[in-house]
């Protein structure tokens, strides 16, 4: 399974597990495991329903958390974490990886919008004064 980061408009391959090569995750580095925060100075105030804060703080007392506080902002990691990922990656089999490799390997050929497109670049580059400059610094020996 090959897997895909979105920043932007960037695409990375974060893992391509056919082939076991894998870069370290960038939410591992956002937000560590251990779910303890370095600089604690954003505050967030909440207004729950009740209910909403006896389960929080049943749940908290079952995993261990030293505080509903210390739970919540887990479970908030976790949460973003995901939602992150879901956003963020794409995942693909390796039969589609091999499709959407090949797809981005294959040129092909310019349509007559695109080269006309090209074309006026290429004259706007050549009438731009800093184009000249540069060609001309480029050429010295």
């Amino acid at each position: 399974m090959c897997v895909f980061q979105r920043h932007g408009r960037k695409r990375e391959i974060l893992s391509n597990t056919t082939t076991g090569d894998a870069e370290e995750n960038s939410f591992t580095e956002q937000f560590p495991a251990d779910g303890k925060m370095q600089h604690k100075v954003a505050r967030l105030d909440l207004r729950l329903d009740p209910d909403i804060k006896n389960l929080a703080a049943r749940a908290s007392a079952l995993v261990g958390s030293k505080t509903l506080s210390d739970f919540v902002v887990q479970a908030i990691r976790e949460k973003a974490s995901r939602a992150i990922e879901e956003a963020e990656v794409v995942r693909l089999n390796s039969e589609a990886f091999a499709a959407f490799k090949a797809t981005c390997e294959s040129p092909e050929t310019a349509n007559e919008a695109l080269s006309a497109a090209m074309r006026r670049r290429h004259k706007r580059k050549q009438e731009s004064a800093f184009y000249r400059r540069t060609e001309q610094e480029t050429s010295r020996p």
